[in-house]
């Protein structure tokens, strides 16, 4: 899979870097993890697409990325499968 250097954007204008941890409802399944929505800032955000996605080596477990949206904005999501965490790593609000 290509992956994507700090300079781009999906398609998108403006990328914003955030590194905040989220809450995801995610479904686990043969196929892979597909978020499904996510809390970020006392909001609910649906996933209505999975734009692109790729697995990268971080620590002592793959991190599985995620570009996202929500219909409006596009939101970079990280699960790291080490400490079993997400995180909103980058934003494009729209």
């Amino acid at each position: 899979m290509r992956r994507l250097n700090s300079n781009e954007s999906w398609g998108y204008e403006m990328i914003s870097s955030v590194n905040e941890r989220v809450k995801v409802l995610a479904l686990f399944d043969e196929e892979g993890i597909k978020p499904l929505r996510f809390q970020w800032r006392g909001m609910t955000y649906p996933v209505k697409q999975i734009t692109f996605s790729w697995k990268e080596r971080k620590g002592g477990g793959p991190a599985y990325r995620f570009a996202v949206s929500d219909g409006a904005n596009v939101f970079q999501l990280t699960y790291n499968s080490e400490y079993l965490q997400w995180k909103v790593e980058a934003v494009d609000l729209h």
